[in-house]
């Protein structure tokens, strides 16, 4: 890792690494708190951080887990409810078409809710000008002498926000580093085991909604089933 200042001699990788950080801070060649964003990213640029932490092994197979759960599901309801709405009592009807159509419906919203939670990384803290500076102290004296600052305690700063030392970022309040992830969210209510992903602000309207088409589609084969039943009672007392 280079020092980031051109005007510095030598680099932190040399034995000297402090003496080389006390003599650019008497330069002012070492940014601080009062520091512009693009001061900040000339000095330390974001290719110079440390990577990103890599996501935990559950993060890649507890999804496989909620994309089975809701096709044995869909597909479990869509078969029950096509089962009554196709009995002699319900077959070929508005209220048989209505119920196969709901059920459907129901489906293809729980299959989007799911993807969206999948597929879009919500309310993430991304590395950028904003948020990866300023840098403090004791972490750019760790990054200096070449290490990355993983098992520092997170720094508190401002406003409620806090710089999280495994990220790399400044977090606004209610944000969290999930261990499953290993990112840092904003908005955070819960990691779902099921799903495998972070439940915050960004996609907790799908995932309520995902949990509210279950409750639907159970309604609606249940509802088709007793429906079903009841016009058959109907017709054996008609006879």
């Amino acid at each position: 890792m280079r020092c980031g200042f051109a005007d510095a001699p030598g680099c932190i990788e040399c034995s000297s690494r402090e003496l080389q950080i006390t003599q650019a801070n008497e330069c002012g060649l070492l940014p601080d708190a009062y520091s512009t964003e693009l001061e900040w990213a000339q000095f330390l640029p974001q290719s110079k951080l440390p990577p990103l932490l890599q996501r935990s092994r559950a993060y890649y197979w507890e999804p496989l887990l909620g994309i089975s759960l809701v096709t044995v599901i869909c597909t479990t309801l869509i078969k029950a409810t096509s089962f009554y709405a196709g009995l002699p009592s319900l077959a070929n009807t508005d209220l048989g078409r209505l119920a196969v159509l709901l059920i459907w419906l129901w489906a293809g919203l729980a299959v989007c809710c799911l993807l969206y939670i999948l597929a879009r990384a919500a309310s993430e803290v991304q590395r950028g000008v904003k948020t990866c500076y300023p840098v403090p102290e004791d972490v750019l004296r760790c990054l200096m002498n070449g290490r990355a600052p993983y098992g520092m305690a997170n720094i508190a700063g401002p406003n409620g926000y806090s710089y999280c030392t495994r990220c790399l970022v400044w977090r606004p309040p209610s944000s969290h580093h999930c261990r499953t992830c290993n990112r840092c969210v904003s908005q955070f209510d819960h990691h779902c085991q099921v799903l495998g992903r972070c439940i915050t602000g960004g996609n907790l309207m799908c995932f309520n909604a995902l949990i509210a088409m279950a409750a639907l589609g159970f309604l609606t084969a249940a509802a088709t089933a007793a429906v079903s039943a009841w016009i058959a009672e109907r017709q054996v007392g008609v006879l």
